[in-house]
């Protein structure tokens, strides 16, 4: 994977997790700023918002959730992608409803560790060329949104054609069909984002 130069906020008041995570996106090329605590990124964010940030659930005195808020109000907050991570899975719900884009369960792998935050980083840069009002990038951004839209319209299908068929699977508990079916209407609603785009490309 190629490596990218982009600024990444990572926060964890685990220093062995920081350390780590820090290290191995800096190997990926990532310029990294860490903080320890919800208001050292808050602070950190002040300072320069970064191109993505990635949020420890549970800090002590101001929590991931609660972190993410707070950055939300601070100027480019609105616009910056922010993932969570934490050990404890019953916390997807919660990330969901605060509209975060991404939520990783710990232990994070490298490989997927860098995958998703170069996804961050996408993520940014498209809403930035969308937001951008100079008409002459207009074929780029819809180049752009066209490119988004076949790259995710496949892993979406997989996704969604997965969880249906794992549904059929005699012996599931009630946890395991659960989580099935709440897969099965995001990639529902995933599905939806895609057509949206391949609309607003097609309207030109």
């Amino acid at each position: 994977m190629e490596k990218d130069t982009a600024v990444v906020l990572v926060t964890d008041d685990d220093p062995d997790v920081l350390r780590l995570s820090a290290t191995n996106l800096r190997a990926a090329g990532f310029t990294v700023v860490e903080a320890r605590s919800g208001k050292e990124a808050l602070q950190a964010f002040a300072d320069k918002p970064p191109d993505a940030v990635l949020l420890d659930v549970m800090m002590p005195h101001m929590n991931g959730f609660q972190t993410y808020e707070a950055m939300r109000k601070l100027p480019g907050g609105d616009t910056v992608p922010v993932a969570f991570f934490t050990a404890h899975g019953d916390n997807y719900d919660t990330a969901l409803q605060l509209a975060a884009n991404d939520f990783m369960q710990k232990p994070v792998l490298r490989e997927r560790l860098i995958e998703r935050v170069h996804a961050l980083v996408k993520a940014k840069r498209f809403a930035d060329v969308l937001r951008s009002g100079d008409e002459s990038g207009l074929e780029k951004r819809l180049a752009t949104m066209k490119q988004l839209r076949e790259t995710m319209a496949e892993p979406i299908r997989a996704i969604a054609q997965a969880a249906k068929a794992t549904l059929g699977t005699p012996d599931l508990g009630s946890d395991a069909i659960e989580h099935l079916q709440k897969i099965e209407r995001h990639a529902a609603d995933l599905e939806r984002i895609v057509k949206v785009l391949e609309q607003r490309i097609a309207r030109g």
